[in-house]
């Protein structure tokens, strides 16, 4: 029969400092440690296989810390009030990470993985509140990261990879969630993933936002939405078969997409008022689709290598499409439908198709080809 051993020292729940330390080669153990003082803290140890390891905080200037070695362990934390810090570190594979904060000026840490043998982990962390952070890390593959927050200024850091370079990250997930229920927040979503068939999601609702995503290695896929004003996305894909898809809902927001590598696809999707969509592709197979609807729309295409095709469409005033292609075999294919709208096609090399549809009054047209 599994040992359970509750952890709850008599000054925990008035004290103004209590500490919890286990360092024993244990399995499936349980390992709780309330606190209801301010000022407090808890550090917890645990080596072993099974083991649930949780802390629970209500206060502020609560700092928390877990340390957990092995395998299927799972460490929780929950803090309620306001300046607590959380740091979560576990080595083995199949573990579980948690930490949910309630308050202001909260930050959490959460590391996964160290060795090329560790993978298969899950890390969450929810704050509510406002100048939260959140970073977290996964080693090797089949590691899931989910962060979610809702307030403001709010920063959230995403990083999974393989500390053995011969042998990279696989099927990672890693998602974020910021200013949940239309929350307004200044927040910024910041993923980077190495490796093969991984997985990047952002989604933000408000003012001032901006996402950031990396991708290196082969067939991965990133998405982005923003819904607000004055929002901004940065993604950045290296390697072979990638997927880049955005949507924009809003004011003034940008986009900016570069692919470098073989096969590489981009899809953006802007709604609103003066929004900017670039994109830059190289190498060869590659292919973007982007569509605008509003109005001051500027949508610039850049495209070297072989084989690449550009098609977009703009429905609104005012916008502008330019079209750089250098190579061979390209194709680019632009429809507006708006007032003074104006497409700018320059094909470099030989065997390039360029095309554009413009209904409506003062649009411009211009193809410059060899």
């Amino acid at each position: 029969m599994a040992a359970i051993s509750l952890a709850m020292p008599l000054g925990s729940l008035f004290a103004q400092s209590t500490t919890l330390m286990q360092l024993d080669q244990s399995t499936y153990q349980q390992q709780v440690l309330p606190q209801v003082a301010a000022q407090s803290s808890a550090v917890q140890q645990i080596a072993g296989n099974y083991n649930i390891t949780g802390v629970t905080q209500a206060g502020f200037q609560n700092m928390s810390e877990q340390t957990v070695t092995g395998d299927n362990n799972s460490a929780l934390i929950m803090q309620n009030g306001i300046s607590n810090s959380a740091n979560q570190i576990q080595t083995g594979l199949d573990n579980v990470s948690f930490i949910a904060q309630l308050g202001l000026e909260n930050e959490v840490t959460q590391t996964q993985g160290s060795s090329a043998l560790d993978k298969q982990n899950v890390a969450v962390a929810y704050q509510d509140g406002a100048i939260n952070v959140i970073t977290q890390e996964q080693h090797k593959s089949g590691n899931v990261a989910l962060a979610l927050q809702q307030g403001n200024a709010n920063v959230i850091k995403q990083r999974q990879f393989s500390v053995v370079f011969v042998s990279m990250g696989e099927g990672n997930i890693a998602m974020v969630f910021q200013g949940l229920n239309d929350v307004t927040n200044f927040s910024l979503a910041d993923q980077e993933q190495i490796g093969v068939a991984n997985y990047a999601e952002i989604h933000q609702n408000g003012l001032n936002n901006k996402a950031m995503q990396f991708q290196d290695g082969i067939v991965n896929n990133a998405y982005a939405n923003q819904e607000g004003a004055f929002n901004k996305i940065d993604a950045l894909q290296v390697g072979v078969n990638h997927e880049m898809m955005i949507d924009q809902y809003g004011n003034k927001n940008k986009a900016k997409v570069q692919q470098r590598g073989i096969g590489n696809y981009s899809e953006v999707l802007q709604e609103g008022n003066m929004n900017e969509a670039d994109i830059n592709q190289k190498k060869w197979g590659n292919n973007q689709i982007s569509d605008q609807f509003g109005e001051g729309n500027l949508l610039s295409v850049y495209q070297d290598g072989v084989d690449n095709s550009s098609e977009s469409i703009q429905l609104s005033d005012n916008n502008e499409a330019y079209i750089f292609q250098t190579g061979v075999g390209n194709v680019s294919v632009n429809f507006q439908n708006g007032v003074g709208n104006t497409t700018t096609h320059s094909q470099g090399g030989f065997a390039n198709f360029a095309s554009t549809t413009a209904v409506g009054n003062g649009n411009v047209d211009f193809i410059s080809q060899p």
